[in-house]
C-alpha cells in the first residue's frame, strides 16, 4: 500500500476539521441547553418534539379561550344577580301595595319606585361585555336586545342562539344567552294557569291564584279557558257553576242543571275540577264571573308593568279592592315565576363555570405532562455535555499537535 505525503496532510486536516465541527455542535448544545438541534440528530425524538410543541400551543390557546369564557359567564352571573335584586325589590313593593292600610297616594308612590326599577331592569338586560357585545342577544351580539315600542310593548331584537367557545378539543361552553329564554319565555300566574276576575264584577270576592292538585288530570285535560259563574240555586243560595270552553259543563256534573243544582258558595272552600284547585275570599254577587286559563308566556318587563298598573288601581269600593287584590296576586305569582327562571339560568351559569374550572385544571395538568415529556426528549444533560466537550477539546489539541509534527516530515529529508 502506497501512502503519499499529500495523503498524510489530508487525513490530518480532515481529523482536525471533524473535531472542530464536533466541538462547535457541543458548544451550540450547551448554549441552547437542547440535545436535539436538527432532525438528523434524532429523527424519532425530533418528530415527537414537534408533536408536543403543537400540543402545548393548543393547550395555551384553549387556556385563553377558557379564561375568556369564564370572564363572560362571571359577568352574566353578576348581571343576573342585579336582576334578582331589582325583582326582589319589586316583589316587596307589590306586598306593600297589598297592605289594606295603604291609600291610593301611598300606592302611587310605590308604583313610582317600581317604575324606576323597571327602567333599571331593561338597562341591565341590555348589558354589554368588555368587547361591546350584548350578553342577552343570542347570536346577534351586536344588536341591542330589548326596546319598548310606541304601544308600550317590550320587543326582543336578538335570537334564540347561544355563542360558544371551545375550551378543549371536545368541550364548548356558552358565553351568551338568549334574551328570550332569560326574560321572555316565562309562564304567567302560577306557571300552570292564571286566574282573573270579571271586569264587571260588583261583589268583593277575589279568586285565589290556585294550584294543580292532580297533575295527571290537569295534563290530560285539553288546554282551555274555564269560567266560574256565581248563580242562585234552587234553594236560593249563592252558588257557582264551572264551564270549560272545550269540556263544557263541569260543575255541577252533567246531567244536573247548571243553575238550580249548582253547589253553594263557601268562602275559602276548595273548588276542584280537571286537576285544578282554587278558592275565593270575600262575598261575590250572583252574576260575577271568574276565569281560569292555561298560563301563557309573558316577558318579565310586562309582568313588572302589570304590577305597576295594579298598584295604581283605585280602591274606593269593595269591588275595586277585590280587583286590586287579584291584580296584585296575579303579578306576584307571575313575578315569582320570573325569579325562578332567573335562578334556573344562574344555575346554568354555575354549571358552565364549573366546567370551565375543570377544563382549566385539566389544561394545566396537560401542560405539565407535555412539558415534562418534551424536556426529556430535547433537553441537554449538561454534565454529560461538558464532559464530552472537554474530551473533544483534548482530542482536537492532540490532533493539532500530531499534525504539527507530521507536517515537518518528508522522505526527501532521508535521501
Amino acid at each position: 500500500m502506497r501512502i503519499s505525503t499529500p495523503g498524510f496532510f489530508q487525513r490530518g486536516v480532515d481529523s482536525i476539521l471533524d473535531q472542530q465541527a464536533a466541538i462547535a455542535k457541543t458548544q451550540l448544545q450547551l448554549s441552547t441547553q437542547k440535545r436535539v438541534l436538527t432532525p438528523s440528530d434524532d429523527p424519532v425524538a425530533s418528530t415527537l418534539i414537534e408533536t408536543f410543541k403543537g400540543e402545548l400551543a393548543s393547550l395555551e390557546r384553549y387556556k385563553i379561550n377558557a379564561n375568556t369564557a369564564k370572564g363572560y359567564n362571571e359577568q352574566s352571573d353578576t348581571t343576573l344577580d342585579s336582576v334578582t335584586t331589582a325583582l326582589g325589590r319589586v316583589r316587596e313593593l307589590i306586598l306593600l301595595a297589598g297592605n289594606g292600610a295603604y291609600d291610593s297616594l301611598e300606592r302611587n308612590a310605590l308604583a313610582n319606585e317600581a317604575q324606576e326599577r323597571l327602567e333599571e331592569l331593561v338597562g341591565i338586560a341590555n348589558s354589554q361585555n368588555s368587547e361591546g357585545e350584548y350578553l342577552f342577544a343570542g347570536f346577534r351580539t351586536d344588536v341591542k336586545p330589548f326596546t319598548r315600542n310606541a304601544a308600550g310593548n317590550y320587543q326582543y331584537a336578538g335570537d334564540n342562539g347561544q355563542r360558544e367557545i371551545f375550551v378543549n378539543n371536545d368541550v364548548a361552553v356558552g358565553v351568551t344567552h338568549s334574551g328570550f329564554d332569560v326574560f321572555q319565555n316565562i309562564k304567567e300566574g302560577n306557571g300552570d294557569f292564571a286566574t282573573f276576575g270579571g271586569a264587571l264584577n260588583t261583589g268583593n270576592a277575589a279568586i285565589d291564584p290556585g294550584s294543580v292538585s292532580n297533575r295527571v288530570a290537569f295534563d290530560a285535560a285539553a288546554p282551555q279557558t274555564y269560567t266560574i259563574t256565581m248563580v242562585t240555586n234552587a234553594l236560593g243560595e249563592l252558588a257557582y257553576n264551572v264551564f270549560g270552553s272545550v269540556d263544557g259543563q263541569l260543575i255541577p256534573p252533567l246531567p244536573a242543571n247548571s243553575i238550580t243544582a249548582a253547589p253553594a258558595y263557601v268562602e275559602d272552600a276548595a273548588i276542584t275540577f280537571n286537576g285544578i284547585t282554587t278558592s275565593f275570599t270575600g262575598t261575590p254577587i250572583a252574576g260575577d264571573t271568574f276565569t281560569v286559563q292555561n298560563s301563557a308566556s309573558k316577558d318579565i318587563f310586562t309582568t313588572v308593568q302589570d304590577a305597576i298598573d295594579a298598584m295604581r288601581l283605585g280602591s274606593s269600593n269593595d269591588a275595586d279592592r277585590a280587583r286590586l287584590q287579584m291584580a296584585l296576586d296575579y303579578s306576584l305569582e307571575s313575578l315569582d315565576r320570573g325569579l325562578e327562571n332567573i335562578s334556573r339560568v344562574r344555575a346554568e351559569l354555575g354549571t358552565r363555570l364549573n366546567v370551565i374550572d375543570s377544563e382549566l385544571s385539566a389544561n394545566e395538568a396537560g401542560k405539565v405532562n407535555a412539558k415534562t415529556t418534551l424536556s426529556s426528549l430535547q433537553d441537554l444533560n449538561v454534565v454529560e455535555a461538558i464532559s464530552l466537550f472537554t474530551q473533544q477539546q483534548t482530542s482536537l489539541e492532540a490532533a493539532q499537535s500530531s499534525f504539527a509534527r507530521i507536517q515537518g516530515l518528508s522522505l526527501f529529508r532521508f535521501l
